[in-house]
């Protein structure tokens, strides 16, 4: 409250002056401006706000003896309450309160006053369906075409919410039944968007256009058929709607209808000749739209109409791709006819239902003659999508058929590979049993589906991989190791469980960096201890710049590093080749904390 009392100025007393002389307090703020009693001049002022917003409190009540008694206490009618900017009249507008609209209006209330964003209260009993409200407000002169920020008009309110006698009594009094929000929405759009036939009716009959377009492309048609509102959609179409009309990327009302499944509003455009194969920009379809989202009744009638079912995306996606990485059984089989399930241009089918999880699916092209060895232009298959994503029944349906375990991508990528960064155990126990190259790298950088797993902390793969033998010394094209990766990453029980099969604690990558080095850069002091109780070289550098763990862990402000790397004799004085110390990488960075510890140990 105090807030509030201090931004008040003397232009917002002036401003209220002609309230407070009519309810009598005129000379007593003229005494205390007289005075300098700003107490004073605060405390009427105050007064006069706290009336305000009763006003408007009682007013969206109906509480007429209280808006008047208000009033009359010196009250401003059309003062705004709130971050909004509402007024007694339009609080009293918006809850149908005729009474107190009457009082208003009767003390002057401006009929036309805005909100902040340009809401008015004939827009606020448009839309809550106060017809009588509506016919006290016009005829004292309340604007029919007054728009909001967005350009949006009480007609358009009106048609939204179905009142259907309040849109003819606004129509009589001049709305234009054509007027545009800046994006374009019509108040016709809006009714067909909400399925009131009648108003549609009443709009079109006044001359909406009902071929209207917004800023990006969007009809009345398609608002009606992403509703569903059939009667509304006939009522259109009867009235000259374009049917093929598209969006700016090339989407129309048959695609939006499609898509939402609404079977009898695709039905009612394909009767007026909807263009069953127009296509997005992108190259998707109705048929793609209704099979993605599993649609079947809409899909049969899409076919019966000969859409075309092998039609592809820019990216190469069908209608069959989207209907079996869905899961939608019946919908793949109904298209099934005239769908080459092994079509080698990037994904098949099988690898799309295998990537959703979809067992029924992967399970029915597989009987159908899918290729389970099919591979993409990059070499990917129906089993690396399956095992990526962990869907142990796909995968293991797959490998039934015959699936080739060690294929590889361009890049060597395997099955494997993907499962244990993806960190699926399971996954990884079925391709093993199948015997899949537990050594197998990547082509990128070396790694091997030990490391991928170690880095990613999936600790049941790292020991079912070690289980099999796999090479935990293992390098990248760099040098680094399964070790490596987890220290840095943090993971303490990969790192233990390693270093217990035998993982090499002083392997270096090829520019001299070591495990301990990386858990000291990544601030894990658990590793750290680890290491060093294993043997970790606390002095090892890099080739290049001479780095060692203890300038790793006192650049990144690693208190507790730095006091177990100190412990196990770290050279405190070491220099890079630039002739840093650790000291001055403390200093530098602000760790004072550590820059004392590190003074402590003799640093110079």
């Amino acid at each position: 409250m105090s807030g509030m009392l201090t931004a008040i100025s003397m232009i917002a007393i002036m401003s209220l002056w002609a309230n407070v002389a009519a309810a009598g307090l005129n000379d007593d703020l003229a005494k205390a401006a007289k005075r300098g009693d700003i107490k004073k001049i605060k405390s009427i002022v105050l007064s006069i706000v706290e009336l305000n917003e009763d006003l408007i409190k009682a007013a969206g009540q109906g509480d007429v003896y209280a808006v008047r008694t208000i009033i009359d206490e010196g009250a401003d009618i059309n003062a705004e309450e709130g971050k909004k900017g509402v007024t007694a009249l339009m609080a009293a507008s918006e809850d149908g309160q005729l009474a107190a609209v009457n009082a208003l209006i009767a003390r002057g209330a401006d009929v036309n006053a805005r909100t902040k964003d340009g809401w008015t209260a004939l827009m606020a009993a448009s839309e809550g369906g106060y017809q009588a409200v509506v016919q006290v407000l016009i005829p004292k002169g309340a604007d029919v075409n007054a728009k909001t920020k967005d350009g949006w008009t009480a007609l358009m309110s009106a048609s939204d919410s179905g009142h259907l006698k309040i849109v003819q009594t606004l129509i009589t009094k001049g709305a234009d039944v054509n007027a545009m929000t800046k994006d374009g929405w019509t108040a016709l759009m809006a009714a067909s968007e909400s399925g009131f036939q009648a108003v549609v009716q009443m709009l079109i009959t006044k001359g909406a256009d009902v071929n209207a377009k917004t800023k990006d492309g969007w009809t009345a048609l398609m608002a009606a058929s992403d509703g569903g509102h059939l009667a509304v959609i006939q009522a259109l179409l009867g009235n000259g709607a374009a049917v093929n009309a598209k969006t700016r990327d090339g989407g129309t009302a048959l695609m939006t209808a499609s898509e939402d499944g609404h079977l009898a509003v695709v039905q009612a455009l394909l009767a007026k000749e909807a263009d069953v194969n127009a296509k997005l920009d992108n190259g998707g379809t109705a048929l793609m739209a209704a099979s993605k989202g599993g649609h079947l009744a809409v899909v049969q009638a899409l076919l019966a109409r000969k859409a075309d079912v092998n039609a592809r995306t820019k990216d190469g996606w069908n209608a069959w791709l989207l209907a079996s990485e869905g899961g939608h059984l019946a919908v793949a089989q109904a298209l099934a006819k005239g769908t080459n399930i092994n079509a080698k241009e990037g994904w098949t089918t099988l690898m799309a239902a295998s990537e959703g999880g979809q067992q029924a699916v992967v399970q029915a092209l597989l009987d159908k003659g899918g290729d389970v060895n099919a591979r993409t232009k990059d070499g990917s298959t129906a089993l690396m999508a399956a095992s990526e994503k962990g869907h142990l029944p796909v995968v293991h349906a797959l490998l039934a058929r015959g699936a080739d375990v060690n294929i590889k991508t361009r890049d060597d990528w395997t099955a494997l590979l993907a499962a244990s960064l993806g960190g699926h155990p399971e996954v990884v126990q079925a391709l093993i049993a199948r015997g899949a190259d537990i050594n197998a790298k990547e082509g990128k950088r070396g790694g091997t589906a030990l490391m991928y797993a170690s880095e990613g902390g999936h600790l049941k793969i790292v020991e079912a991989l070690l289980a099999r033998g796999v090479d935990v010394n293992a390098r990248t094209i760099d040098g680094r190791t399964a070790l490596t990766v987890a220290s840095l990453k943090g993971n303490l029980a990969v790192v233990q469980t390693l270093i217990a099969k035998g993982a090499d604690v002083n392997a270096r990558l090829y520019n001299g960096g070591t495990s301990l080095m990386a858990a000291a850069e990544g601030g894990n002091p658990e590793v750290v201890q680890s290491l060093l109780d294993k043997g970790a070289d606390v002095n090892a550098r890099l080739n290049e710049k001479g780095v060692t763990a203890l300038m790793y862990a006192s650049e990144g402000g690693h208190l507790k590093i730095v006091e177990a790397l100190l412990a196990k004799g770290a050279d405190v004085n070491a220099k890079t080749n630039d002739g840093l110390t650790a000291l001055m990488i403390a200093t530098k960075k602000g760790h004072g904390g550590i820059a004392g510890l590190l003074r402590g140990a003799g640093a110079q």
